[in-house]
């Protein structure tokens, strides 16, 4: 089997990515366990937007509706989603485009069980548990590149900001339409 240039590249785009990403990740969680950072999160910053107490009160109304230990988020080129992770099942995603993915989600752990892309790293990428993703490379992701397909699998802290940010936009997107 020949290596062509356009694999090594896309595959050291790959590692840069991966490590850009460990790195992020590995920064984000010192930064959240020093104790000024915690006493920092304690009190929400003083925002202009009027929305964010309606953002918040939507995240938490979602979680409370939805219980788990924890969530898979979803996001493609069509849009968004959280996935409680509590039971067993396939979720297929279809783009439109000849796109698919077929996402296998059990009780706190997904993986990337089939997709369309050519070179199948996604599916390569294995199972991301909360017991594991502490040493896997891209942390608590999978990406499908060709796709532009991003799993990230998120404690019930992490679902609440992620979705938070997700409703603030949409609120800041109703609101810049209305006027």
């Amino acid at each position: 089997m020949k290596i062509k240039k356009r694999d090594v590249i896309l595959i050291l785009v790959i590692l840069a990515l991966a490590g850009g990403l460990l790195i992020f990740a590995k920064a984000q969680r010192s930064a959240a366990s020093t104790p000024a950072a915690s006493a920092a999160s304690a009190e929400p910053a003083p925002s202009d937007e009027p929305t964010s107490n309606e953002a918040r009160a939507q995240a938490e109304a979602y979680l409370e509706a939805h219980p788990a230990e924890s969530y898979l988020y979803v996001e493609a080129a069509a849009g968004a989603l959280m996935v409680p992770l509590t039971e067993e099942r396939t979720i297929p995603i279809d783009q439109g485009n000849g796109a698919v993915n077929n996402i296998h989600i059990g009780v706190n752990s997904a993986y990337m069980e089939s997709s369309t892309c050519d070179n199948q790293n996604c599916v390569d990428q294995g199972e991301i548990t909360l017991e594991n993703r502490e040493t896997r490379v891209l942390y608590n992701m999978i990406i499908c590149i060709p796709h532009d397909l991003l799993l990230e699998l998120m404690t019930p802290e992490e679902a609440l900001e992620q979705l938070e940010a997700l409703y603030q936009a949409q609120l800041e997107t109703a609101a810049a339409y209305a006027s």
